[in-house]
């Protein structure tokens, strides 16, 4: 991911075959077959569309879910309080695979607005392009709560920043001292992520805290994207 993130992130062209590449080298022909021509671009638009005009519900899940790659019954945890029908893991994948499905016959239709000449005419060619789509809808839910870091990271000082993408470890041991400075430094913006994410998806505070291994494997992701940018 962390590749295909920083290729995407840094060209602004790219046409749909290198993108079923990237995403999905090894899967059957898909997106790359019915739509090699066309602009990269539109599929962003579209998807961007799509998924701003979810139910608010629809687009915490897929956050939750593709984003912070959360299962099923963690997210059924998190979200019961504010949602007390979906309380349990099924009932979660019940949602998923019912938006699943919406999403993709609403971009079927929405594709076939702009692009005649490659036309998704039924339920096979949209069975087709579902791996594809699924793969960016967890790309573009990821990016989505790396932007809300790129936010976040904003409100600290340089230093802060170099603490936080300089390396805990290395070759030459750093000195306890250095070690611990990155670590509250660290651990000060995960806080901060835990908060801004909770408030966003209106769940519990703290109520991230469970999950917490999770959140420091995203940032620590969201870290090798963006270091390049913030130093």
């Amino acid at each position: 991911f962390i590749n295909i993130a920083k290729y995407f992130r840094n060209k602004q062209y790219i046409s749909l075959e290198e993108y079923y590449y990237y995403i999905s080298e090894d899967s059957p022909s898909g997106l790359n077959l019915l739509i090699q021509q066309e602009e990269w671009q539109e599929v962003q638009v579209i998807i961007d569309n799509l998924f701003t005009n979810m139910p608010e519900l629809c687009q915490i899940i897929f956050k939750l879910w593709q984003g912070l790659n959360l299962t099923q019954a963690e997210i059924a945890n998190l979200i019961k309080f504010q949602y007390p029908d979906l309380q349990k893991q099924y009932q979660i994948a019940r949602q998923l695979q019912r938006y699943t499905r919406n999403i993709l016959k609403e971009f079927a239709k929405q594709w076939n607005k702009i692009n005649s000449e490659v036309y998704l005419n039924d339920e096979k060619d949209i069975k087709r392009i579902k791996s594809a789509l699924e793969e960016y809808l967890k790309l573009y839910c990821k990016e989505n709560l790396f932007l809300l870091i790129d936010k976040i990271i904003k409100e600290f000082s340089d230093e802060e920043k170099t603490r936080i993408f300089s390396c805990i470890k290395s070759e030459n041991m750093l000195m306890n001292e250095q070690i611990n400075s990155n670590l509250d430094s660290r651990f000060n913006l995960i806080v901060a992520i835990k908060s801004k994410f909770e408030n966003d998806m209106h769940l519990e505070a703290d109520s991230l805290s469970v999950v917490n291994y999770k959140i420091v494997d995203f940032v620590d992701e969201w870290i090798q994207i963006r270091k390049g940018e913030f130093l």
